[in-house]
């Protein structure tokens, strides 16, 4: 029987390519588009996802994996490994962690370990690949607990919201601010806190300021960049994602930039066209 297994949830917005090179587990978040019902990165793909939305005026909904799904997917992994670390969407933005600490509490904390990432999206996603290369270099459970919670109290998100809209739809802003905000290409920045809360930033006019502003803050903020990998989400806009790689390459001597796509649980809430920056 094998020791560990790394396990998270799609909220990571990892690529099949990294989740297949480390082995990690990733449960689909159920997310819901009109009236039917997909499991995010199983049977719906980023780029379905965004073109359904744009394509229908539909607005999509997101629901937490049940303790249920939880129990089952954590028995079927113990058959095979001795323990499980699972690492989760923050707590504060969704009721996963709660859902997977009930199951803890039934199969017991010492095979199922549950760690609140405090993060979202390609953050969280970092998160995981540390626990993933830890335990592929043969560190301890308890090393690989500690480094990962190490990451989570540097982890920083700087998110910039492409679609108005969908506040809108979300009830976060007005239809008359979302109206305005787009006759003036205005991109709200937020971030999310030490706590896993999301945070507003401020209000940009154009591609360029958000750039410059996201560039700005990673150089003030960025403590490890040479250490620990970059990360880049974005929700179907990929050219805004390569400019900010292809900056952040030339003003900081960065050689490596993970660029995956926001799938469909976060986009749900995002919207088409956000580009969010990770890094400690």
């Amino acid at each position: 029987m094998k020791s560990i297994k790394i396990v998270t949830d799609s909220g990571a917005d990892l690529s099949k390519e990294l989740i297949e090179r480390y082995n990690i587990k990733v449960i689909p978040i159920p997310v819901k588009l009109g009236d039917r019902n997909y499991k995010d990165g199983e049977d719906i793909t980023p780029i379905e996802f965004y073109t359904k939305l744009e394509a229908e005026d539909i607005s999509p909904s997101t629901s937490m994996i049940n303790p249920y799904t939880f129990e089952e997917e954590f028995k079927e992994l113990l058959k095979d490994y001795q323990e499980i670390i699972y690492i989760s969407f923050s707590s504060q933005l969704s009721g996963i962690y709660n859902s997977a600490k009930m199951v803890q509490k039934n199969l017991g904390e010492d095979k199922v370990s549950v760690i609140d990432s405090k993060a979202a999206s390609l953050g969280l996603g970092l998160i995981v690949l540390k626990a993933a290369q830890l335990l592929e270099e043969g560190k301890s459970k308890d090393v690989i607990i500690s480094k990962v919670e190490e990451a989570i109290s540097r982890m920083e998100h700087i998110v910039a919201i492409g679609s108005l809209e969908m506040l809108k739809k979300g009830g976060r802003i007005s239809a008359t601010q979302a109206f305005i905000g787009s006759l003036l290409n205005i991109i709200p920045m937020i971030e999310v806190s030490p706590e896993g809360k999301l945070v507003p930033l401020t209000k940009l006019r154009g591609e360029k300021r958000c750039i410059r502003y996201i560039l700005d803050t990673f150089e003030e903020r960025a403590e490890l960049a040479e250490e620990e990998p970059i990360g880049i989400g974005h929700a179907n806009n990929i050219d805004l994602a390569q400019k900010i790689a292809t900056k952040i390459k030339e003003e900081y001597n960065i050689k490596d930039i993970i660029i995956t796509d926001i799938g469909a649980a976060v986009g749900s809430h995002a919207g088409s066209g956000t580009v969010a920056l990770f890094f400690q």
